[in-house]
């Protein structure tokens, strides 16, 4: 197994939720799961990944930030 490099300094994170109380495990047709974190004034980035531990494969698509309920992608 490779060990878990994380993309971000974890020094720096200031909310976190890897669905620990929530894992999904085993075989699952598609399903839409969402987290909702506050945001932090002094935040300056938001990463969205997925971790699959043990064997196997993950698979995601269409991944959507929203911030106050407007898709990040619309809000400058």
């Amino acid at each position: 197994m490779t060990d878990f490099v994380p993309f971000f300094n974890l020094s720096e994170v200031l909310e976190f939720d890897n669905m620990t109380n929530r894992a999904i495990d085993g075989s699952r047709s598609w399903k839409l799961y969402s987290l909702k974190l506050p945001i932090q004034p002094e935040g300056k980035k938001i990463c969205v990944s997925g971790i699959l531990i043990g064997k196997g494969k993950l698979w995601l698509d269409d991944f959507k930030v929203f911030v106050d309920g407007k898709d990040i992608q619309l809000l400058k």
